[in-house]
């Protein structure tokens, strides 16, 4: 049984849409808004925080399996991979 799921072009997908907004948010708080590179990691760290608090407090698990398009067991593992 893997509990390592497999890199596919939805992981690709998520992850640059992830960098490219996460570069975004930085220069538009440290240089547009000119609040400085501190105060703006920090508030970004925040939001970070926010969601992994999110994800762990969660009750269930809710993968997506659109993006993949394999199908996945109550507890969000796919055995057949």
């Amino acid at each position: 049984m893997n509990k390592v799921a497999k890199i596919t072009l939805g992981f690709w997908i998520m992850k640059i849409c992830a960098t490219t907004l996460g570069e975004t948010g930085g220069d538009l708080l440290s240089m547009t808004l000119h609040i400085g590179y501190a105060v703006s990691s920090a508030i970004l760290f925040s939001l970070f925080l926010v969601a992994v608090i999110a994800q762990i407090t969660s009750k269930k698990i809710q993968p997506s399996s659109v993006l993949d398009g394999n199908p996945r067991d109550k507890y969000g593992w796919n055995d057949n991979v």
